[in-house]
């Protein structure tokens, strides 16, 4: 009989440990879950953060860009109130005395207004109000035109759609593209000739970065927020577009 007693008891303990390692195993599992829920909460927030840092960067890189406008600007307006100031020659001409000038007056004369205009022109800015300058380069924006529309409207503006020429300039159109609103991309001079991709300046596509086949139907090319930067597409499609002409080389 006492050993039937320590058999029931043993059993007891048994049955009592292996409930509770039921609970504690029940309690893991709910902290496993809490913590897969808080690992998917902060996975979607380090998502989301470096979403804001690349868009904050993009308009950081449009700012700096607006700035220099600006500041070119600013340039021009100080150059245009520059010259509204008649200089004062280091020899008084007169309708009086014009004639009676002697050759070395005049050419102290003719010597004091070349360097006032020597100076101004040296004010001049590398692009024109509305335009962006980046390295060589000006570039303007357009928004809402075909192709051939936006192609048109910088030719009569004596630029091009912008031809990508290096990796630099490609992040600087990639920054514009990304702080754009309102537009799914910019045109760039980039379309389908003779089944292969050529930019407007006569060049092949040769950057290895993109080199997705023309498609029927999708024969130009905008630049886009995605990551690889450029998509093929129906060139009659409105979307923005961006200019470029050369800048003005300083004196």
């Amino acid at each position: 009989m006492e050993g039937s007693n320590h058999t029931y008891q043993y059993l007891l303990e048994v049955i009592i440990d292996n409930e509770n390692l039921k609970r504690h195993n029940s309690s893991l599992t709910v902290q496993m879950n809490n913590l897969t829920e808080a690992y998917t909460v902060l996975s979607s927030n380090i998502t989301n953060v470096s979403r804001e840092n690349q868009q904050l960067k993009a308009e950081n890189q449009w700012l700096k860009a607006e700035n220099q406008r600006l500041k070119a600007e600013n340039q021009r307006l100080k150059a245009e109130n520059q010259s509204t100031i008649i200089p004062t020659p280091i020899l008084t001409v007169t309708p009086q005395n014009w004639t009676t000038l002697t050759t070395g007056q005049w050419n102290q004369f003719q010597w004091t207004l070349n360097g006032f205009y020597t100076r101004k022109k040296r004010n001049c800015e590398p692009c024109q109000t509305g335009w962006f300058h980046f390295q060589a380069s000006c570039y303007a924006i357009g928004n809402q035109s075909t192709w051939e529309e936006a192609r048109d409207d910088c030719r009569s503006k004596k630029a091009d759609l912008v031809v990508i020429e290096s990796p630099d300039e490609q992040e600087f159109i990639s920054n514009i593209t990304r702080a754009g609103l309102g537009t799914s991309g910019y045109w760039i001079g980039l379309r389908a000739e003779a089944g292969s991709w050529q930019w407007v300046n006569g060049s092949d596509l040769t950057e290895d970065f993109w080199m997705q086949q023309p498609a029927d139907g999708h024969q130009c090319v905008i630049s886009v927020q995605e990551s690889n930067g450029l998509k093929a597409v129906s060139c009659d499609v409105k979307n923005g577009w961006i200019c470029e002409k050369k800048a003005l080389s300083k004196f």
